[in-house]
């Protein structure tokens, strides 16, 4: 990881959203979230037009109140129709989203994962199919939270 996550210690729920277009590892990820009483699933979205169409409050997702905006965004490194340097650079270019980007991949490759945390990502982390190591890593990013 890069560098030690940090949240608004409010007592406000911390918004979540998963981007991911395996349906067993949105699952999973939604388990190990769940976990966290002050953690909240604002949505799930599995491709980058999806993705895109969420963040910049696009139909279907433009009512804010149903569609909160993340305070952290787990994201598959690669989505049908584009990248996480994509996205990244999207977050980059619009300060006034605050959340934080975790990209999950499958491949461990230093030179990827240094451009994106160049990129702005918090952290990269190996994309883990055992569950109960996922709730692990879950909670890892929980404690770094609090």
């Amino acid at each position: 990881m890069k560098q030690k996550i940090t949240m608004n210690h409010t007592e406000k729920p911390y918004h979540v959203l998963i981007a991911d277009d395996a349906d067993q590892e949105c699952c999973m990820l939604k388990t190990a979230i769940h976990q966290y009483s002050k953690w909240r699933l604002v949505g799930e979205v599995h491709s980058n037009d999806a993705l895109m169409a969420y963040l910049q409050g696009e139909i279907p997702y433009h009512n804010r109140s149903q569609h909160l905006l993340p305070d952290l965004l787990l994201m598959d490194a690669i989505l049908p129709g584009g990248q996480a340097p994509g996205v990244l650079n999207w977050v980059r270019n619009h300060p006034e989203m605050t959340m934080q980007v975790i990209v999950l991949g499958g491949v461990f490759m230093s030179d990827y994962c240094n451009h994106l945390i160049q990129l702005g990502a918090q952290a990269w982390v190996r994309k883990i199919e055992n569950p109960d190591l996922l709730a692990c890593l879950i909670n890892n990013i929980a404690t770094q939270l609090h």
